[in-house]
């Protein structure tokens, strides 16, 4: 089991030439190849990563993670261990402990910079978070009370293995609280949105990193995944209990809350 603590003072360089040598179409068609993918693009991305998803979501993204810290609050979750997946430059860690505060909030991301940008929002987490990927966490069975997931599972190299070790590692009754894209089952409104994706994500990939797939990678990834009840079925294989499923945008985004049976 990989465990990488992350210490502030860590740095690791990608540049735009990196970018330029990764391929959509070659680095997604396999587990340890996307696992490569992302983690090189969100060590590239972490500077921008924040405005950009506000600028992509058009200010929506902020009531999303509202509602994944609402929905743990009114299933009754006021104290024990959450863990926030992929967390990113730490704005769910954030909230959740604001407004959780009896809970102790860890955050584990794929992503070694992004995670030093985290460490600087909260500098009491800099021996909390943990560089992991999701389907080898580094925590011991039944020990979480909480999981959230902002945009993560769609970005797992295999969204199955992630969804059992999430199982694995939450205490019986634990919650599971999940945010992200989903393929709009309406093929009209799929065919806008993927297309509204494609072009916006690699224009500002173009301008702020000089390489369209930074960003195009949301809508290529996208095409791959699949619908909000696709992935409700995937909870319940992996023996989860649905709880509530909110849909967003046509179904285009979706929050998922889940529990472990008791």
């Amino acid at each position: 089991m990989r465990v990488e603590l992350v210490p502030i003072t860590m740095t690791r360089c990608v540049n735009s030439s990196q970018l330029r040598d990764l391929n959509l179409e070659r680095d997604l068609s396999t587990p340890a190849s996307k696992r490569h993918y992302v983690r090189t693009l969100f060590d590239t991305v972490e500077r921008s990563y924040d405005w950009f998803t506000r600028l992509f979501s058009v200010g929506m993204d902020a009531a999303w993670k509202q509602q994944i810290v609402s929905l743990l609050r009114e299933s009754g979750l006021a104290e024990g261990r959450v863990l926030d997946l992929a967390t990113g430059t730490g704005d769910l860690v954030t909230r959740l402990e604001a407004q959780i505060p009896g809970a102790e909030v860890i955050g584990a991301d794929l992503s070694a910079r992004m995670l030093r940008r985290a460490n600087r929002r909260a500098l009491p987490h800099i021996r909390r978070n943990a560089v992991a990927d999701m389907a080898e966490l580094p925590y011991a069975s039944e020990s979480l009370a909480a999981i959230t997931a902002g945009y993560a599972f769609r970005n797992a190299p295999d969204h199955t293995a992630a969804l059992a070790e999430a199982y694995r590692v939450l205490a019986p009754n634990g919650l599971l609280v999940t945010l992200d894209f989903y393929l709009p089952p309406s093929r009209v409104w799929r065919r806008v949105y993927l297309g509204y994706l494609r072009i916006s994500g690699r224009l500002i990939g173009r301008l702020v990193h000089g390489v369209p797939e930074t960003y195009g990678y949301i809508a290529a990834s996208l095409a791959r995944w699949m619908t909000t009840d696709d992935f409700s079925a995937s909870l319940r294989r992996a023996g989860f209990q649905l709880v509530d499923a909110r849909l967003r945008l046509g179904g285009g985004i979706a929050i998922h809350l889940a529990r472990k049976s008791g």
